[in-house]
């Protein structure tokens, strides 16, 4: 598995660069935002995406044709790409909340800070997103894939503007979400990813059982 989490580093890094600007410009827009929660959520879950990218470029590329005469498994194979989301989904969390930090630092009462049992939770929000997508991604390839990825998030845009909705009266929004978040104990954050992290093995049992049944 080490030889294919290298072939994808090979494949991305370049990519990296730019998005490395991304995820820092966004980080910075989480601390300075009333929708902090929201942008740092959003911050881990593109970070996570990274995953489809891999994907899709192999199968533009036929290379999973070549990879089935790997000495490696199907098993390996959809490990690693759960191994993507997670390192990439962790890097991203971890530096939105270094951005996060030092902007907290620079401008104290005027940018928000999560701290670690609130990205802790926020890296769960992404563990989950990215559990309902790749099932989908394996079964049926990218191209569908995408298609189920906007589905995903309208549904998830929905849902936060209908719960934004229905909180306003009282005085509930993205900015006491946030505050929520750094008030969770660490305890409360780790079991919240605990969880999160339940749903990606059941999503992981999912993929691998369709990811069998595809021919290339």
């Amino acid at each position: 598995m080490k030889g294919l989490l290298l072939k994808d580093w090979y494949v991305l890094r370049r990519q990296w660069r730019v998005m490395f600007v991304f995820h820092v410009i966004y980080a910075g827009l989480a601390a300075f935002s009333k929708m902090a929660f929201l942008f740092a959520a959003m911050n881990v879950f593109v970070g996570m995406l990274t995953v489809q990218t891999v994907m899709a470029l192999d199968e533009r590329s036929k290379w999973e044709s070549v990879a089935v005469t790997l000495p490696v498994t199907r098993r390996q194979f959809v490990l690693e790409r759960y191994a993507v989301g997670l390192l990439s989904g962790g890097f991203i969390a971890l530096l939105t909340e270094a951005v996060m930090a030092a902007a907290n630092l620079l401008s104290p009462g005027k940018a928000r800070f999560f701290g670690v049992s609130g990205m802790l939770t926020v890296f769960a929000c992404g563990c989950l997103c990215m559990a309902l997508e790749l099932p989908v991604l394996f079964k049926f390839g990218t191209a569908k894939g995408r298609i189920w990825m906007i589905a995903v998030m309208a549904i998830i845009g929905g849902l936060t503007g209908g719960a934004a909705a229905l909180t306003d009266g009282a005085n509930l929004n993205s900015e006491t979400a946030g505050q929520l978040l750094a008030g969770f104990s660490l305890l409360s954050a780790a079991g919240i990813l605990a969880a999160a992290l339940a749903v990606v093995a059941v999503s992981f049992v999912i993929s691998l059982k369709a990811y069998e049944k595809r021919e290339f």
